[in-house]
């Protein structure tokens, strides 16, 4: 389980940062779906994440997901997109208790972030795409 400060910074613990950056999945060409670590969340409420999809072959669609981990290992999907996006697109979703849907954030889910979490992108076909994930924390 990777926390935050460790994706920040590496495996030296350092304090919690709000409204922290981090590399979620980092830039590259995939064709199948596609999990990221699992995140430990101590003291954000809500999540701001960019999916940047750069180059597609074909016509390959992602659409992504927050799952929280439960104790015993399993995943619950907190927020999946409502639509799919396309190749050579940019899509933001924030998870925030209250939040409503302004400005270039494409859609808005108004849930919290749980302790362990982690991302997933599911892939509509298996056409490569290149794509990133990023994340910012939202205290």
């Amino acid at each position: 389980m990777t926390t935050v400060a460790q994706a920040l910074f590496g495996s030296t613990p350092v304090a919690y940062a709000p409204q922290a950056s981090f590399v979620v999945l980092s830039a590259a060409s995939r064709t199948a779906t596609t999990s990221s670590v699992v995140f430990q969340n101590y003291f954000a409420r809500g999540l701001l994440l960019v999916l940047d999809a750069t180059v597609g072959a074909g016509a390959p669609t992602l659409t992504l997901q927050v799952e929280a981990q439960l104790a015993d290992g399993e995943y619950l999907v907190l927020f999946a997109a409502a639509a799919a996006v396309a190749a050579t697109s940019v899509a933001s979703y924030l998870l925030l208790p209250g939040a409503e849907l302004s400005g270039d954030v494409t859609e808005v889910a108004a849930v919290p972030v749980p302790t362990n979490f982690r991302i997933t992108v599911t892939h509509g076909t298996a056409d490569a795409v290149t794509y990133s994930v990023m994340g910012e924390l939202v205290a």
